[in-house]
């Protein structure tokens, strides 16, 4: 299955959401399954967005030389090569989307579910 990196980090947050919550264990193991193939694919993209920042888009702050900001000139080269990042595509393997009936009675906010689109299916 391929998703782009901006579907990852969504996902991974929608799932985020809904940790707390009691679902049926079957649920909840392939969240956690899924939520295995999506980090990799985010930290590479936290890796690489740091990497803009820190040596080609930013400067360190005066105040904590450990803490960086996008020059503000150079903020539109920036938001144009992460967009490029965020809209590539990855392949998670293979992974069978759920059913939204095996939620049964849980009480899942609808942006989840909208979050989830890739992975949920009727």
């Amino acid at each position: 299955m391929e998703i782009t990196v901006e579907q990852a980090i969504v996902a991974k947050k929608a799932i985020e959401s809904i940790k707390e919550l009691k679902l049926p264990a079957k649920v909840s193991y392939r969240l956690e399954r899924l939520l295995n193939k999506l980090n990799p694919i985010i930290e590479s993209f936290d890796k690489a967005r740091n990497s803009l920042v820190t040596e080609k888009y930013g400067v360190a702050s005066e105040e904590d030389p450990n803490k960086y900001s996008v020059i503000p000139d150079k903020m539109q080269d920036f938001l144009k090569e992460i967009g490029e990042i965020l809209t590539s595509r990855e392949d998670v393997g293979h992974f069978e989307p759920i059913n939204i009936d095996s939620f049964g009675a849980a009480e899942i906010p609808l942006t989840f579910f909208t979050d989830m689109a890739a992975f949920i299916t009727e």
